[in-house]
């Protein structure tokens, strides 16, 4: 469904931007493609990770181990929990790349669901011990 809705919102940006006014700037068609091709590869960068699945290990202090890939993360304030969804940044635990994380209800357990939301709740309330 989050795929579908997502190529909806990209399809609606790509055609508010060839409903633009003729010729209102000088070499608009120019603009038009570019934004437009940006637009796409957006979605494909998107879709992809969508289909993307990993499998992790995550204590209940905040850390983020990537099994598939061997990286670690920890988990930041800016993570949000909705009842539907949850926003984690994970940021590197040897840099300071970051990164955002969605999971929906329904690709985990409701257990291993309220246990992230649990841990994210810790970790913005500040009783976590995390290294950012």
């Amino acid at each position: 469904m989050w795929q579908r809705l997502q190529i909806a919102f990209y399809g609606l940006l790509i055609l508010s931007v060839w409903c633009w006014q003729p010729h209102i700037i000088s070499y608009q068609w120019l603009l038009q493609i570019a934004l437009s091709l940006g637009i796409m590869l957006l979605l494909y960068q998107q879709l992809q990770q969508l289909a993307f699945t990993s499998v992790v290990s995550l204590s209940t202090e905040g850390q983020w181990l990537d099994l598939s890939q061997q990286r670690a993360f920890n988990i930041t304030r800016a993570s949000r929990v909705t009842p539907w969804l949850l926003w984690i940044q994970l940021q590197s635990s040897v840099s300071s790349q970051r990164q955002w994380c969605w999971i929906c209800r329904d690709a985990v357990s409701d257990d291993d669901y309220r246990r992230l939301a649990r841990i994210i709740y810790r970790v913005q309330q500040g009783t976590l011990n995390v290294s950012i």
